[in-house]
């Protein structure tokens, strides 16, 4: 949906009913040369669940996609010069990756959560965002052309996350999101970034702010390009978060050595019959621990007409400590009959060992559908 912003007299105690009552509304009669739109989605899906002692089916929020809506507004600073915002919020009842058996309601009483406010200013020069968005690197781990993203996506743990592991028949306490992430990046903060302009197929970026009263700086490349027979994209990030410098202590030696630095990326590639694949590699590590984390996967997918399925295979390893390996394999289905609307379905398996531990798989099969607006 398509308006013109016009000046307002502010925002009502409501602010997100303010915020769009003033796009809708006319409180004077001088225009901007702004043009505003609101959008968004629902992911809604069943997921069921089994950890080898208990199963459930749960009606969740797909947190692979959350459901969400937004507000943003663009318009010509100059010939060369465009400005705009991004308002976006996410509300979810019963998120995918924190129900669990004792949980089964998480979030059934859903808020508001925060993703990006922010505005930016964008030209020649590149662009320019303040505010809360992406930091800069955020995604790079995430690159996926297989079309499946809404239910495989990368970060497997945002569908059964909140599900815990059994260990010789009692509950371990261990969740699939303790010890499966892929370790992208610092995600979403209140920040300063820079995108440069295009240079050739690359894309350069970095960004500097605050995350869990930690400063966070960021490095990032995406590379991504038509090609004679499909298109390939490739994503590379750097982060530092420095969480040991906000909280020196003579009595802790390590307290300022906890910088938390994650490396990697993912590259994806699409042929013009289908075929694609997909991979990811990232670490992360934190001085006041060892070893460190590290994380891959690997996904072969095919698109046609209006489907697309594809199988994957991922570990994450020491996340949880030193010795826990997790692994992940899954299979994936879309089908898009129109641009806006998507029906999905997949079903994996979570694998834990640990030191001289064994636990039950967790099996998890998901289908739904995304509806976007």
């Amino acid at each position: 949906m398509t308006f013109n912003r016009r000046e307002h007299n502010g925002h009502s105690k409501n602010a997100l009913l303010a915020l769009g009552a003033a796009a809708a509304v006319v409180a004077s009669g001088q225009a901007f040369a702004l043009s505003a739109k609101v959008s968004g989605q629902i992911d809604r899906a069943l997921m069921y669940g089994n950890n080898g002692d208990q199963s459930k089916v749960f009606n969740v929020d797909n947190s692979n996609s959350s459901t969400r809506f937004r507000f943003t507004a663009e318009g010509d600073v100059t010939d060369t010069v465009k400005a705009g915002t991004v308002f976006e919020t996410e509300y979810q009842s019963n998120p995918s990756n924190a129900v669990s058996f004792d949980n089964l309601t998480a979030g059934s009483s859903p808020t508001l959560h925060e993703r990006k406010m922010e505005a930016y200013f964008k030209g020649l020069f590149g662009k320019v965002s303040i505010g809360q968005g992406d930091g800069a690197a955020n995604g790079n781990a995430e690159v996926d052309l297989s079309g499946t993203s809404v239910v495989s996506y990368v970060h497997a743990d945002s569908v059964g996350g909140g599900l815990t592991f059994q260990n010789n028949g009692t509950d371990s306490g261990i969740s699939i999101g303790d010890v499966y992430n892929n370790n992208d990046f610092e995600s979403r903060y209140d920040r300063l970034r820079y995108d440069t302009p295009a240079f050739g197929p690359a894309v350069l970026s970095a960004s500097y702010g605050d995350k869990d009263n930690s400063p966070v700086t960021e490095l990032a490349a995406r590379i991504g390009s038509d090609v004679p027979g499909g298109k390939y994209m490739i994503g590379l990030g750097y982060s530092n978060k420095d969480t040991g410098s906000n909280n020196p202590s003579p009595a802790s030696p390590q307290a300022d050595k906890g910088n938390v630095v994650t490396t990697g990326g993912s590259a994806s590639y699409l042929s013009n019959t289908g075929l694609n694949g997909t991979v990811t590699y990232t670490t992360k590590s934190d001085d006041t621990s060892s070893p460190d984390a590290k994380f891959w996967d690997v996904k072969i997918g095919y698109k046609f007409g209006k489907n697309a399925v594809a199988i994957d295979y991922g570990r994450s390893k020491d996340r949880f400590g030193d010795g826990y390996k997790a692994d992940m394999y899954r299979i994936g289905y879309v089908y898009k009959p129109v641009g806006w609307a998507e029906l999905f379905a997949a079903a994996k398996v979570h694998k834990l060992d640990g030191p001289n531990q064994s636990y039950d798989d967790i099996k998890v099969v998901t289908t739904g559908t995304r509806i976007k607006f």
